[in-house]
């Protein structure tokens, strides 16, 4: 698997995964599942709990087109918040991978990587990644 962007000369491992239903439950160990609601109602828990403190977050809309179902990265995203939707409320599917950040890349031994911000972190085992069903509703 290719997590930091550079090329692995290591036999690339394949795991075939079923997807679980994202649900509130069901994806709370990695973020927040929200919904619409109605409009009028009061901000609680339910809304999405953005943490803004550590950046300013990048807002964009990707197009994304003719896409298998399968990866071979995943996206390491320490100090900001990730949203994501799908406009039309189609169904999509999100890869995701515990946190993994280390103090020192002793700490963590020679599977440490330095991010570009210059942190480490320990990129996630094939085995360690969690395949999430979307139904039209937006996670955080």
């Amino acid at each position: 698997m290719e997590i930091s962007g550079k090329s692995n000369p290591q036999p690339v491992n394949v795991k075939v995964v079923k997807p679980t239903e994202a649900t509130p439950e069901s994806f709370k160990e990695y973020g927040q599942v929200i919904e619409a609601s109605p409009d009028g109602e009061e901000f609680g828990p339910k809304d999405a709990q953005l943490n803004l403190t550590l950046g300013i977050p990048r807002f964009y809309i990707m197009k994304l087109e003719k896409r298998s179902l399968k990866f071979t990265a995943i996206t390491h995203h320490a100090n900001v918040t990730q949203c994501l939707g799908s406009i039309g409320g189609g169904v999509w599917y999100l890869g995701v991978a515990k946190p993994s950040i280390v103090e020192t890349k002793e700490n963590a031994g020679s599977d440490a990587v330095q991010s570009k911000c210059g942190h480490f972190y320990v990129p996630p085992a094939v085995d360690k990644v969690q395949v999430f069903r979307i139904s039209g509703i937006q996670v955080h």
